[in-house]
């Protein structure tokens, strides 16, 4: 099998060879509006959410760390994750239930590094870049972690015999250089341009320089959402960058690809503002969803504290279809999780897996079935 060194390496007129190309490029009047729609739908979305910003902030969190390590191919374990963000910081999140037992390294790893760059508190520098990305490092990795990447990078596609080079990153004399300029650009250029717009741009430029062995598609995930972050309220995000792109890796990955065509920064703009309005909408949605809880328990104080548990966590994502052990699955007792599943099901709560709240029958008469609706709820 061929070795790296003799895979053939195009020479293609990479964004890093153009001049100037680490700026603020002209943004056309359509990509400044799809970037300030975002915002107007951020704040509203921080008014809708109210006292359930935490919950929001939390949930949101943990998807920026199992996602962004899914687009990597590393599998976190969702409720270590949580248990982690919650002793880490303290938080009481009704819809979750922390469990120091599923606590591990990996997922303390992640979030440690995932709390120290978003953070109030941290500036973004070149020691603070470096200092974030020396915590990312996993147990045992070969990686040079917390300091510039010393050799040629390359970005790969394909297996064995099949491999071939599709990007080739800026030499690594080039790169601390570089990172000096994109630090500048993050402090002078991006406080001028929508956030939305600044964040695309942030983890663009971070993943076309390359600096690390290893961790860079993490970085400048974190740096999109540390620039979302800019002026806002608190310090968390009510949804995920990382989120975003792993819905859309596909695409995400044909952007990244035409970045040498002339258009190329702007098509990727257009990209990365689409699918930031999609997740700002669904926080949307979940931000209503939380709202409606207090008034919903209030009106069905019949239900159990197994119910109120699922209707909780349903209620993080209520665009998605459920299934019950999706929902039960951290709860202790296995029986009575399912027998609550069902007995929502039952009530019309829960139809074709997704949460209904709209209408809370007496607690000793279940709802007549929808229309269309018939079979039993998949478990």
């Amino acid at each position: 099998m061929r070795t790296l060194d003799d895979l053939p390496k195009p020479d293609r007129n990479w964004l890093w060879k153009r001049r100037n190309w680490l700026s603020v490029p002209p943004l056309p009047a359509d990509v400044l509006q799809a970037a300030s729609a975002i915002e107007q739908t951020e704040k509203r979305l921080e008014a809708l959410a109210g006292g359930r910003i935490v919950a929001l902030e939390a949930e949101a969190l943990a998807s920026s760390v199992r996602d962004s390590w899914a687009v990597e191919g590393v599998e976190l374990d969702p409720v270590a994750i949580r248990s982690s963000i919650v002793k880490r910081l303290g938080l009481d999140v009704p819809e979750w239930k922390a469990y120091a037992a599923r606590r591990s390294a990996g997922e303390d790893i992640a979030v440690r590094a995932t709390l120290d760059m978003l953070n109030g508190k941290t500036e973004v520098t070149l020691e603070s870049i470096l200092a974030v990305h020396g915590k990312l490092a996993p147990p045992a990795s070969e990686a040079a972690w917390g300091r510039f990447r010393t050799s040629e990078e390359y970005v790969v596609k394909g297996f064995g015999d099949r491999r071939e080079i599709v990007y080739v990153a800026p030499p690594p004399e080039d790169v601390p250089g570089l990172m000096r300029k994109y630090v500048r650009f993050w402090h002078e250029s991006l406080p001028g341009i929508p956030r939305a717009a600044g964040a695309a741009l942030a983890h663009l430029f971070l993943v076309v320089i390359h600096p690390f062995e290893d961790g860079n598609g993490r970085m400048g995930r974190l740096l999109a959402d540390k620039c979302m972050a800019r002026g806002q309220a608190g310090t968390f995000r009510p949804y995920s960058v990382s989120s975003v792109f792993r819905a859309h890796g596909q695409a995400y990955a044909a952007r990244l690809d035409g970045l040498d065509r002339r258009d190329g920064v702007e098509r990727f703009l257009r990209f990365a503002l689409a699918r930031h309005e999609e997740a700002a909408r669904a926080a949307e949605a979940r931000a209503e969803a939380l709202a409606g809880l207090e008034g919903f328990f209030a009106a069905a104080p019949f239900l159990t504290d197994e119910q109120r548990h699922i209707v909780r966590v349903m209620a993080m994502d209520p665009g998605r279809k459920w299934i019950c052990d999706d929902v039960v699955f951290d709860m202790e007792d296995d029986e009575a999780a399912c027998a609550a599943w069902d007995d929502l099901v039952g009530r019309g709560y829960i139809r074709q897996g997704r949460l209904h709240l709209e209408a809370v029958p007496a607690p000793d008469r279940k709802p007549e079935q929808e229309e269309g609706a018939g079979g039993p709820e998949v478990r």
